[in-house]
């Protein structure tokens, strides 16, 4: 009798796991699907000003129009908590970075054109255009006297034969950088915007390919960490490089085979 019984519970069982796999092997009305991540929101920040008293914010969300990520960029009064619309997908404004004494916020702004930097006042206002044309601007970085700002994008590309747009034909492996996509041969260079006059300057030219950079204190030098040419695709190996803001020969500080990268001026200089 015993061994009757376990088989019909043995039975039993197998009969209400297979049930269970026909019946319920629905997904809850309220479980996460692939399609929901297109309605998730994320939110970034984007700076907190020196005395803490407002920071700015983004927040993304899918435009099916575009196919891409549009952000809406807030400003947060961390007094009151009230928050204050900056810029719309349709400013096409992105990349507030707040000066350093929180007086006032440099942008960036795409045209038709390209890029441009803008500034406004600490709640919004007084908008301007701080370059003197459209041009390739990257993220920008304040030079700690709020005069300038520092900011790394592509210079020119390799000079490869072929038909733009079409083929390319490429004798160097710098043509596709290790882990940095396809920039076509193309390095990415550091410049320099002084606000008095608008314009910008390359400070440095030749065979290096910029990371990251840091102001120093004084805000008369920049360091940065950059691949020279002949590494690109063959090793991890960038070190780090001194330059006057004026410009110059830059003046290298490492030669480690490793990676430096990401440097930060020591706040004593």
């Amino acid at each position: 009798m015993s061994r009757k019984r376990d088989v019909r519970a043995m039975i039993v069982l197998l009969v209400v796991v297979l049930a269970g796999m026909i019946f319920g092997s629905h997904s809850p009305a309220d479980a996460m699907v692939p399609e929901d991540l297109l309605t998730m929101r994320s939110v970034a920040l984007q700076g907190v000003s020196p005395k803490g008293d407002y920071l700015i914010y983004s927040i993304a969300a899918w435009d099916e129009t575009s196919r891409s990520q549009k952000s809406t960029i807030y400003r947060r009064d961390l007094v009151t908590g009230k928050d204050q619309l900056l810029f719309t997908p349709e400013d096409n404004s992105w990349s507030p970075v707040i000066r350093p004494d929180g007086a006032a916020i440099a942008y960036l702004r795409t045209v038709d054109e390209g890029t441009e930097i803008w500034l406004m006042d600490d709640k919004g206002g007084a908008r301007e255009r701080l370059s003197n044309g459209p041009g390739s601007f990257g993220g920008l970085h304040w030079a700690p006297d709020g005069t300038a700002v520092a900011w790394v994008s592509s210079g020119q590309a390799g000079d490869y034969e072929g038909a733009p747009g079409h083929y390319v034909v490429a004798d160097d492996i710098g043509f596709r950088h290790l882990g940095d996509g396809y920039r076509q041969g193309a390095l990415r260079q550091l410049f320099v915007m002084d606000l008095a006059n608008g314009d910008a300057r390359r400070l440095v030219n030749g065979d290096l390919d910029v990371r990251s950079l840091s102001w120093s204190p004084d805000s008369k030098q920049l360091v940065f960490a950059a691949k020279r040419r002949v590494d690109l695709g063959l090793n991890l190996n960038s070190d780090l490089w001194r330059v006057a803001r004026l410009g110059g020969q830059p003046v290298q500080l490492t030669t480690n085979p490793g990676d430096d990268r990401d440097p930060h001026w020591h706040a004593q200089g």
